[in-house]
């Protein structure tokens, strides 16, 4: 059993340091080829003396990926979700939901609900729940900003004298593009109130409900 359950382990570091090692490989080459397009003289060469600072990064992403990968191993998480963790407790429960909804065996009777219609009552309350979460997430909410592909936020720092701090500027400062800018930003606070008031909407469902969240 010990043999076995140190085969397992080692295949899933191999398989993890591949999917890493490809990774940075990837990133690698994706970064040549940026600087390539800057620098014609450089190209897709592998200069690893002029541009060592890429390798140490693929190395440090290596071992991240590593480490990340026995994480999950062991524990079922790793360290990145506390990077986002709301975001994180959100896509989970979204992942659940849709689960629950497709795949429950029971429902509870609630209020005036009868053993015959609580399975289809239930599942509708938790489409309703499922809808308010996936709402309130950027990857799933139907509001999008029409602006986005339009605005244009490129911007220039100058350094002050002191050299103590920098001043950042657009670098299109027409009138037309500030004006753009601002449409951007104000549709942005309404899909953001709009994504507020669809998680407080879920937040307020799984209160009431959380007890009843069992197959």
């Amino acid at each position: 059993m010990r043999t076995k359950g140190r085969g397992l382990v080692a295949a899933v570091v191999a398989i993890t340091a591949g999917t890493a090692a490809l990774c940075a490989t990837r990133n690698f080459i994706h970064a040549k080829a940026r600087k390539g397009q800057d620098n014609p003289n450089l190209g897709f060469g592998w200069d690893f003396i002029n541009h060592s600072a890429d390798i140490v990064d693929c190395t440090k992403q290596l071992g991240n990926e590593l480490k990340w990968g026995l994480q999950r191993f062991v524990r079922g998480y790793d360290d990145t979700v506390f990077w986002n963790f709301d975001s994180y407790m959100d896509m989970l429960i979204i992942q659940d939901l849709r689960w629950m909804i497709k795949h429950r065996h029971g429902s509870p009777v609630l209020d005036d609900w009868t053993e015959e219609d609580c399975h289809e009552k239930f599942t509708e309350l938790l489409k309703e729940m499922l809808y308010h979460f996936e709402q309130s997430q950027d990857e799933f909410c139907q509001e999008k900003n029409e602006y986005e592909d339009e605005v244009d936020f490129e911007h220039v720092f100058e350094s002050l004298e002191d050299g103590s701090r920098a001043v950042m500027e657009h670098k299109n400062k027409s009138a037309e593009a500030e004006a753009l800018r601002e449409k951007y930003v104000a549709r942005s606070r309404e899909i953001e109130d709009y994504k507020t008031e669809h998680h407080n909407k879920a937040l307020d469902m799984l209160k009431k409900y959380y007890r009843y969240l069992w197959d």
